[in-house]
This record gives structure tokens, sequence and C-alpha cells, in this order.
């Protein structure tokens, strides 16, 4: 499997094994974004907390982030209270 984001090669799993490049700045919110647009039922919290979890493994990202929606567990922007100061 080979991932790439704007012709930068961000992942590649040749024969099992798993070469994870380090995303920082821009790469990371460009990461962040290809995630949004293959989840859009994820927001932007939810993906950067998978992404962190997973040490930027974009592919175990995409998977934790399918597993925590199918099981209820993902953030969602609605899950935000809203406290009325008086």
């Amino acid at each position: 499997m080979r991932i790439e984001l704007r012709g930068k090669k961000i992942l590649e799993s040749n024969f099992g094994q798993r070469l994870i490049f380090a995303l920082q700045g821009d790469d990371f919110q460009q990461t962040v974004q290809s995630l949004m647009e293959m989840f859009p039922y994820s927001c932007a919290l939810e993906v950067t907390h998978c992404l962190h979890l997973m040490s930027g493994d974009v592919e175990r990202t995409a998977q934790l982030i399918m597993h925590r929606h199918e099981n209820g567990q993902d953030l969602k922007p609605t899950d935000r209270k809203v406290i009325e100061l008086k």
C-alpha cells in the first residue's frame, strides 16, 4: 500500500513492513485534511486525536477512525456542551 499526499509519499508498506514518516507542520495539516475527506463523518478533533494516538501512521489512523465510529466512541462536533454564563 502506498499513500501519497499532493505528490509526497507519507506512508508506504512493503512486505508487511511499515515506514512511518514524521508529520510536522503543513504536512500534518494536509494529512488531517485528507483523512477528513476520507471520513466526512469525523471532525478535525477526532482525526487529530487518532493521528496522535497512532503516532502519525496514516493506515492505522484510518482503521482507528472507522473502529471508533462503528462503536460510537468517536468525537463529534456536537459533543460540545454549551454553558450559559449569567
